[in-house]
């Protein structure tokens, strides 16, 4: 037994454990180099979800969620155990709808300007081979992605699909056969309502030269190898028809695509990429700047001369036959970036659409 176990509170020494009630918090001390940190937090934590199932209403799969801040130049640190429990407050809640929300709380109970969250996620389908209709399931990978910086929230889906290549350049030359492989398309969207991933995944899977299926038996092989010879596909013409048919539907307001081909005749991968925006095909629209700000009186003076400017822009064929509807154009300025409405808190302007995400399981 120690000579201060028998004193009472006041008479043990300061440095004493029982006296320091006051826990140093090195965290909020002050960083003198000057550096705001983009991102920092916590990654990869494994937890159950539930995502929406069109065939079967809902489906339990893990997500692996990344969870992170901007740091301000003078913070130290950041307070990690503050985003665990943040995760664990919406845990039986946790939505594409709740994402602004649990945006919202990492800036304010980390003291943060701007928030990112991730969730990676298999998400499965039942598939049924194309003549034999065997069924077997598929897996894809899915992302939901929401960052809130200030009032401005940036929410995304991206879908990632296997895929069946064959080479319109081996099928020209051969005289008989072609090479063919299986490839990944890796899809991103920003979005103004709901719609089902189910949906995203079959539009890309349309755009190769065949699907790729879990069961087949020897004449659904025939079929699909056939189908991939009627239909050769070079990286180049993946990503251009899969565009072809997201720029044909008004709910995606930006999007990106990348094809790889893992070749099986060459000692590397085929890539290709794009980017679309919506919103800079209306080439005659004045810019609009990212975050929206409340109306100010202008000049009439001011009108009239802003209102020359843009008369005397020259006409865009593009313009003239955009399909994007006026509400969607309105908030296209920045594709997914949307102004939180103050008098609800986390929706986004224009509805902050899908993601499948339901609840946790």
């Amino acid at each position: 037994m120690s000579e201060n176990s028998h004193k009472t509170a006041e008479e043990r020494p300061i440095d004493e454990p029982e006296k320091n009630d006051q826990m140093v918090d090195v965290q909020n001390q002050f960083d003198s180099r000057n550096i705001k940190i983009d991102q920092v937090g916590v990654k990869n934590i494994r937890y159950p979800i539930s995502v929406k199932d069109r065939s079967t209403g809902s489906q339990r799969t893990v997500a692996s969620v990344n969870m992170y801040v901007e740091l301000p130049h003078h913070h130290k640190g950041t307070h990690m155990s503050r985003f665990i429990e943040i995760l664990s407050e919406y845990r039986h809640r946790i939505s594409s709808n709740i994402i602004p929300d649990i945006l919202t709380d990492m800036q304010v109970k980390l003291d943060a300007a701007a928030a990112h969250l991730e969730l990676s996620f298999p998400f499965f389908m039942e598939k049924a081979a194309p003549v034999t209709g065997a069924v077997g399931l598929m897996e894809y990978g899915c992302v939901l992605s929401g960052r809130k910086s200030g009032q401005v929230q940036d929410l995304s889906v991206t879908v990632i699909v296997p895929v069946t290549t064959l080479c319109p350049c081996s099928r020209e030359i051969s005289k008989y056969g072609a090479h063919n492989q299986r490839g990944e398309v890796r899809v991103t969207v920003r979005y103004s309502h709901f719609f089902w991933m189910e949906d995203l995944i079959r539009l890309v899977e349309s755009s190769a030269s065949s699907e790729v299926y879990s069961l087949l038996k020897r004449a659904d092989e025939k079929k699909v190898t056939e189908n991939a010879y009627d239909n050769p596909r070079f990286v180049e013409d993946v990503v251009r028809e899969v565009a072809v048919k997201l720029m044909s539907d008004p709910n995606y307001v930006w999007f990106s695509i990348a094809a790889e081909n893992f070749e099986s005749i060459h000692n590397h991968s085929a890539y290709a990429f794009l980017e679309y925006n919506k919103a800079d095909s209306e080439s005659v629209k004045p810019f609009v700047p990212w975050v929206q700000t409340e109306p100010t009186e202008v000049s009439q003076a001011s009108q009239v001369s802003q209102a020359n400017q843009i008369s005397q822009a020259p006409a865009s064929p593009q313009a003239e036959t955009s399909s994007v509807p006026p509400e969607v154009a309105s908030d296209a300025f920045a594709p997914g970036l949307r102004q939180a409405d103050s008098g609800s808190k986390g929706e986004t302007k224009g509805g902050n659409g899908s993601g499948n995400l339901e609840g946790l399981a």
